[in-house]
């Protein structure tokens, strides 16, 4: 998707999502079907088409020579934020604690 359907009309926004567009550089791969090329024809302002042969499988995992054996949180991906352990909190003692 090279743009937002943000302000087009509803149907517009519609037809992007069942294409499975769900934001601004988003990449999905479909089969091509009569069905298909009349929803791309509706969303052609805001995307990109680009046929293709195949797809190959985003690479994930561990570097070269390493093997993945398992993730502490499997619904978190590795790299992000969430995957960083936190820190408790530090409460506030009262003056009167101390």
């Amino acid at each position: 998707m090279r743009r937002s359907p943000i302000g087009l009309h509803p149907q517009t926004r519609e037809n992007a999502r069942v294409l499975g567009l769900k934001r601004c550089g988003h990449v999905v791969y479909r089969p091509v079907t009569n069905e298909l090329a009349g929803v791309i024809i509706k969303v052609k302002e805001i995307i990109k088409l680009e046929l293709v042969d195949r797809v190959d499988p985003p690479k994930t995992g561990a570097p070269s020579g390493f093997e993945v054996i398992g993730r502490l949180n499997p619904r978190i991906a590795p790299g992000s934020k969430a995957a960083k352990p936190l820190l408790p909190l530090r409460t506030r003692r009262s003056t009167a604690e101390n």
